[in-house]
């Protein structure tokens, strides 16, 4: 407890003064945030509307089909260079038909701090707090957390970082559920001739909530190729991702008792395209499957999704 606490306050001193940085990201297309020159101090904000079609939203053996409707907006500011700053506050509504458990406001904060080290090494502290989740995901829950992140620029086209974030979740439905999930991580980032850019990372995650039924450790590995494509400097992207997750508790399956463990597959190919320098519009594709210990646990959701943006400096 005394740990969320300091979290909780030096989010806020952090939100207060200068954001940039949550789990199973749905498609969220926003106008281009380009960084400013070093020193200057920009602001800018981001009005975007998403539009999905979740073939089953509460990824469950049978399937609910719903259509969404996400508007959102956020202001930011942000100052590079050797020392560098941000911040950025996100309020959204999530409007989804066929069920309402989705249904809500959410309030999105984020802010970094960041310091270069060397020519080649910078390391970059952030915090988040956001309640009912953020615009790109689906968690009615909660959460606050700090991280730190280096990255060493191995060449001018190869970059690798390191970093870990402890995050506390609170869902106020289910009290049980809250607790700590902190993670680490990796991340290789590596550019090819004609702009292909091919990015590796990994993250290992503990949930530690207060409940044994719901504790879990997992691990994600993901793999994203990113290039070029059509006129107007349209950019194709596919994200490849595995989780392998493995609860604390046991299920009984045919009468016998067996760890729960848990195998995601996620794919999404997605296509943006700035129109001008102020608006974009993607679009999204997306298929996941859980194949679980536990039969009651596997599902298969296809998602289709577009979004607008339009960004004020």
């Amino acid at each position: 407890m005394k740990l969320h606490c300091l979290c909780m306050l030096l989010i806020g001193c952090l939100a207060a003064a200068p954001a940039r940085s949550q789990d199973d990201p749905a498609p969220r297309p926003v106008a281009s945030e380009a960084a400013p020159e070093s020193g200057v101090r920009a602001w800018h904000m981001v009005a975007s509307f998403t539009s999905v079609v979740d073939g089953n939203i509460d990824h469950t053996a049978d399937p609910v089909r719903a259509y969404g409707a996400v508007p959102s907006v956020a202001l930011a500011q942000e100052r590079q260079g050797s020392r560098g700053w941000g911040w950025r506050y996100e309020l959204a509504a999530h409007n989804y038909t066929a069920t309402d458990e989705w249904d809500r406001m959410s309030h999105d904060v984020e802010a970094f701090i960041s310091r270069r080290l060397t020519k080649r090494l910078k390391t970059e502290t952030n915090a988040e707090a956001n309640w009912n989740g953020s615009s790109d995901d689906r968690e009615n829950a909660n959460t606050f957390g700090i991280g730190q992140r280096v990255t060493l620029r191995v060449t001018d086209s190869t970059r690798v970082s390191f970093g870990g974030a402890y995050r506390y979740k609170v869902y106020g439905e289910e009290p049980g559920t809250s607790g700590p999930s902190p993670y680490i991580g990796g991340k290789f980032d590596q550019r090819f001739p004609g702009d292909l850019r091919l990015t590796g990372a990994y993250k290992h995650q503990i949930r530690h909530s207060r409940t044994v039924r719901d504790r879990y450790a997992r691990n994600a590995y993901g793999l994203t190729i990113g290039r070029p494509v059509g006129p107007g400097g349209g950019q194709l992207s596919i994200e490849l991702e595995y989780r392998s997750q493995e609860y604390e508790r046991l299920i009984k399956v045919a009468g016998r008792q067996v760890p729960r463990i848990d195998h995601r597959y996620i794919a999404d190919v997605g296509y943006l395209r700035s129109f001008g320098d102020r608006s974009e519009v993607r679009w999204v594709c997306g298929l996941e499957s859980r194949r679980s210990s536990d039969p009651s646990k596997r599902f298969l959701d296809p998602t289709f999704g577009i979004s607008v943006g339009y960004r004020v400096r």
